[in-house]
Parts: structure tokens; C-alpha cells; sequence
């Protein structure tokens, strides 16, 4: 269309024949950021004390099985027969 403000794609050719955006990282330079993270994540992670126990997850399914589609009657704008 003459005039469009539209701009062709244009795919990036790259050694494994996939799209790439000039100045993106490579797959080394993503492989070496997640290993410094893992690395840096391993040497400062702390335990934590879980809280949420089997009783609390009973509770919770109970309470996700009360509310089943259908059972919203008191939410209803329909009027009261």
C-alpha cells in the first residue's frame, strides 16, 4: 500500500535459522546469566518456615467446594419467588 505507515518485517538470519533481533543476547550469553543467577540465588537462600499445613489445605478445599457455579443464590438480581 504506497504511503502506509507500516514496516515490513524483516527476519534477522541467525546460526540456528531462527529470528533474531539485532542486539539480542545469544544463547551463551543467556546460559551464563541463568548459571550467575542460580550460583548467586545458591549462595544467599535462606529456609523459610512453611506455615501452611494439611489442615489449613483441608480448610481451603472445603471452602473451594462450598462455592461450586450455581450456588451463588444470595448474589442472585433475580427477584426472591
Amino acid at each position: 500500500m504506497a504511503g502506509s505507515p507500516m514496516v515490513a518485517y524483516q527476519p534477522w538470519p541467525t546460526a540456528n535459522g531462527l529470528d533474531a533481533l539485532p542486539g539480542s543476547p545469544n544463547l551463551d550469553q543467556v546460559r551464563d546469566r541463568l548459571q550467575a543467577f542460580e550460583d548467586r540465588y545458591n549462595a544467599t537462600a535462606q529456609p523459610y518456615q512453611w506455615k501452611f499445613t494439611t489442615s489449613d489445605l483441608d480448610d481451603l478445599l472445603a471452602r473451594l467446594d462450598r462455592h461450586q457455579p450455581g450456588r451463588h443464590e444470595e448474589f442472585s438480581t433475580a427477584p426472591a419467588t
